[in-house]
């Protein structure tokens, strides 16, 4: 498989490198998308028709609406995307096949996973299939190539084998015409048809190759009339193996190109100044005047920028700025947290009759934390916007996408309506292409490292008006976990492009990343439960409380989110997965005067520390080994099946009922201690999340306020795996992230503003911290299921748990050593 850069290409390698590739060649147009299944844009406004159903009932149906609404929320998720015909996937040439990737490639291998996909019913091997980015204009809904929520290879797994094998179906037939002979006597492989047998009309000439077909075509492609049938998984040869990532090559040769790296002829460098706290306006202000600057400053967009030649002087030239700020808040980390200790919130789940439940058995009580924090991505967020002069009979190409899904911190511009800072917000209409002929368009080409290109395409056309045709190009992207669903970067560069006449590029740097970014929320949870003699789970009352996630940068009103009571985002991971006879949940939503919004995961990470803690405090108030505690007490249901076949495969692989896990800690002169647990040094935990089911092991040894994590063990179970070697590379990227959360992140506020700076002070997990990971997969059906992010959800609270076992200190608040007593 070859990977290739978007039509429109820009130089990478060398910053200085600037060069431009010829405009793409015009493309057909496209059939109307049909749609499949419910689309986040559906379901948010089912969710605020919801809301309105809840207000006319009030206040019985909110009490009694919003568990219904949540698990509804849960079981839909974002729904699946707009399919698009198979020629908007693939374009045929003589050349051979291309497939255009709609999901954006940001190291988890996707590209590389859907290429498997299309493999499998395209009769070619890998090296003739080239993989593109596909960008805007190429014809995909904006839902199609929303990238998030680990639903990428879930969701297009079907449609993607669907119209391959359309493909197929359509070679096939065009070659048994050319051939004379009918499609049921060709045999393909490796891009080439042969008239079984080799007798045709024709004579001697009993083959073709896919191009030579593509190049004696004459006329349009015509769909089969009906679908064709699908490769049997029994017969799969491509789904399942080991591959070559596609974008290796480019990767490995400096090729590849990040939004950090574009280049385009005749561009400039752009900076911006950031308010000194979350929350300030610009009142006033006035910069240097001197050639090959220029500066703008405009409060009713809450906006001041510079434009030099080099990145160097701008960002320079940014300092210059004298500006007056106004209003913000002076919050901290402190009264962050002051804010989560309210008792209110919604009833998010209601089952059985938990006050007698709890009036049972021994009770245990205990309240957890997680900080604010940052996705540390490695590569900051940057965009290059060139916005062109209008070409006479130039096409229109603005038109509605299917949907779109984050924002940032939109205001109004005297000139433009939006804000310096954000993109539009999460629901608009506009794409960016394909539309009405017009005359006095201007081309607007963006690229943009982004999960969400619709939206991107949508805020350029906010800012810049509908007389601009806009086109984004999404760059690869060097790590996001959330953060670039946002398109803060983008909208800088195109208002700093509007105001210099030239391409602008916008990267930020790593201080502004940190300290200007959009955060994982804090969260609080306390929960109080009981258990029997037996070590049965009777009931449990749960309180979680946190920012908001997706409401932060969803397109719905306040009076909506707030008739609803909780955030989607914080319900992943939030429920026990536990048979119980009484169980009661309240969401808190809590409106922060700082930035927050998706991370990876949403919120089964701290969720998931919290519960699954909680979990193994109850068993030790049983006095039941932690992983036989888990064992009984799931249902016996689906859900549960899964969860005791991966409990138990991690529990295997890792030697808990043996003692053979490598290296466990016991008490010494060497100050390494072991609790009273029966396992000393273990951890386990579990979770369901994306329909993907997990269960984490974790060894560790305590010395002095120091945790040692000495090897972590996955089970996970994702339905059908695509590609092996990404799929595991995802669950260790998983584990890493987690351990990282687990040990050393937490950002820090004072003043109405972030303190750290830069990876010194705000540290992630290195690598000589990072200890052996053995992922292993628990196969259950033929439909593959998210993998991107349900690893970490256990990963802290495998942790937690085993700091227990070793040293008997139950540790509630992450970062774990930091709370060490």
């Amino acid at each position: 498989m070859n990977s290739g850069q978007p039509d429109e290409s820009v130089g990478a390698g060398a910053r200085g490198d600037q060069g431009e590739a010829a405009p793409p060649a015009k493309r057909e147009p496209k059939r109307p998308a049909k749609k499949r299944g419910i689309t986040r844009r559906r379901l948010l406004l089912g969710a605020a028709a919801g809301a309105g159903l809840l207000v006319v009932g009030a206040p019985i149906a909110l009490d009694r609406g919003r568990p219904w609404l949540a698990q509804t929320v849960l079981e839909r998720g974002a729904g699946g995307p707009t399919i698009p015909e198979p020629l908007v996937w693939f374009e045929l040439t003589e050349q051979g096949v291309t497939l255009y990737v709609p999901k954006i490639e940001m190291g988890q291998g996707v590209h590389t996973a859907l290429a498997q996909i299309a493999l499998e019913e395209l009769a070619l091997d890998p090296e003739q299939l080239v993989v593109r980015q596909a960008d805007t204009s190429r014809g995909f809904a904006a839902n199609a190539q929303f990238t998030f929520g680990s639903t990428s290879v879930a969701t297009m797994y079907q449609p993607l084998r669907e119209a391959a094998a359309a493909v197929q179906a359509m070679l096939t037939a065009e070659a048994a015409a050319q051939l004379q002979t009918t499609p049921d006597r060709l045999t393909a492989a490796g891009g080439r048809f042969t008239v079984r047998g080799g007798d045709t009309a024709q004579g001697n000439d009993a083959t073709r190759t896919f191009g030579q077909v593509v190049a004696a075509k004459v006329g349009a492609w015509q769909l089969p009339e009906q679908a064709p049938p699908l490769r049997p998984a029994s017969e799969f040869t491509r789904i399942g193996t080991a591959a070559p990532r596609t974008d290796m090559r480019d990767k490995l040769t400096g090729a590849a190109t990040y939004s950090y790296d574009a280049r385009v002829e005749g561009m400039r460098f752009g900076a911006v100044a950031r308010p000194p706290r979350f929350g300030a306006a610009l009142k006033a202000g006035r910069g240097p005047q001197r050639a090959n600057l220029t500066v703008v400053i405009d409060p009713e967009a809450n906006f001041a920028g510079v434009v030099a030649p080099t990145r160097t002087q701008a960002w320079a030239a940014v300092r210059e700025l004298e500006l007056e700020w106004e209003g913000g808040t002076d919050t901290d980390s402190a009264a962050l947290d002051a804010l989560l200790e309210a008792t209110s919130g919604a009833v998010v789940r209601r089952d059985g009759n938990v006050r007698r439940a709890l009036e049972q058995g021994t009770v245990v009580e205990a309240a957890y934390r997680t900080p604010l924090a940052h996705h540390a991505h490695l590569e900051p967020i940057a965009a290059l916007v060139a916005i062109d002069e209008p070409e006479a009979g130039q096409p229109s190409q603005s038109g509605q996408s299917g949907q779109s899904g984050q924002s940032g911190q939109s205001g109004q511009s005297g000139q433009s309506g939006q804000s310096g800072q954000s993109g539009q917000s999460g629901q608009s209409g506009q794409s960016g292409q394909s539309g009405q002929p017009s005359q006095t368009k201007r081309r607007v080409r963006a690229w943009v490292g982004t999960q969400a290109p619709g939206n991107a395409a949508d805020a350029l056309t906010e800012l810049l008006g509908d007389d601009h045709a806009v086109t984004v190009y999404p760059t690869l992207l060097g790590g996001s976990f959330g953060r670039k669903g946002s398109q803060d970067a983008a909208v800088e560069a195109a208002r700093l492009a509007r105001a210099a006449g030239v391409p602008v590029h916008v990267g930020w740097s790593r201080t502004e990343d940190l300290q200007h970014g959009m955060y994982r929320p804090p969260t609080h949870t306390r929960l109080r439960g009981s258990v029997d003699a037996n070590g049965r789970m009777l009931g449990v009352e749960q309180h979680s409380a946190s920012g908001d996630i997706i409401w932060a940068v969803a397109g719905l009103p306040e009076f909506v989110r707030g008739t609803l009571g909780f955030d989607p985002g914080t319900l992943l991971g939030q429920f026990l997965p536990y048979a119980l006879d009484g169980y009661r949940v309240v969401n808190q939503r809590e409106q922060l005067p700082v930035p927050t919004g998706p991370w990876r995961g949403l919120g089964v990470l701290p969720n998931v520390f919290a519960l699954e803690s909680f979990v193994d405090e109850l068993a030790a108030a049983a006095g039941v080994d932690p992983l036989e505690f888990r064992l009984n007490n799931l249902p016996d249901d689906e859900a549960g099946r899964r969860l005791r076949a991966v409990l138990t495969k991690a529990a295997d692989e890792a030697g808990w009922r043996t003692g053979a896990f490598a290296g466990t800690p016991r008490r010494g002169s060497d100050g390494i201690t072991a609790g009273a647990a029966s396992r000393p040094g273990l951890g386990i935990a579990c979770c369901l999340d994306h329909d993907t089911a997990v269960a984490v092991v974790a060894q560790v040894a305590v010395r002095e306020r120091q945790i040692d994590v000495q090897r972590v063990v996955v089970a996970v179970d994702p339905g059908l795996v695509i590609d092996p070697a990404g799929a595991r590379l995802q669950a260790v990227g998983s584990v890493v992230m987690g351990l990282s959360s687990a040990l050393v992140e937490r950002l820090d506020v004072a003043g109405g503003a972030v303190t750290q700076t830069n990876f010194d002070d705000y540290p992630i997990l290195t690598m000589d911290r990072t200890p052996p990971i053995d992922v292993h997969f628990v196969a259950s059906d033929d439909q593959p299921r998210g993998m991107g992010e349900p690893v970490l959800g256990p990963v802290a609270a495998a942790v937690a748990n085993a700091v227990y076992a070793a040293s008997g200190q139950r540790v509630r608040t992450l970062p774990l050593p930091a709370h060490l007593p």
